[in-house]
């Protein structure tokens, strides 16, 4: 993880696993965060039948779900301050 490398990253890190954890869709669908770092988030989501369409492929809405889920997170890892607040 990259809280090894950067302390002041760790609280975010925990911050928004702990808020992404608390997502309803993504416990639904089974995705979880794989990957965090500064700008960059990764979410996986095992292929199972009710999520795909009937030619095999994920359906384009879990598709849309974890693209826009994944590109928010970036985002708000890049807008959080390198510095964690005191509580």
């Amino acid at each position: 993880m990259i809280a090894d490398t950067d302390p002041d990253f760790a609280p975010i890190a925990t911050r928004i696993r702990d808020n992404v954890g608390r997502q309803g869709f993504m416990t639904h669908i089974g995705a979880e965060l794989s990957e965090l770092s500064r700008g960059s988030c990764t979410l996986e989501v095992n292929r199972r039948p009710e999520l795909l369409q009937q030619h095999g492929l994920f359906h384009g809405g879990v598709t849309a779900f974890l693209v826009d889920n994944a590109t928010t997170i970036a985002a708000a890892i890049i807008a959080a301050p390198r510095t964690a607040e005191p509580a």
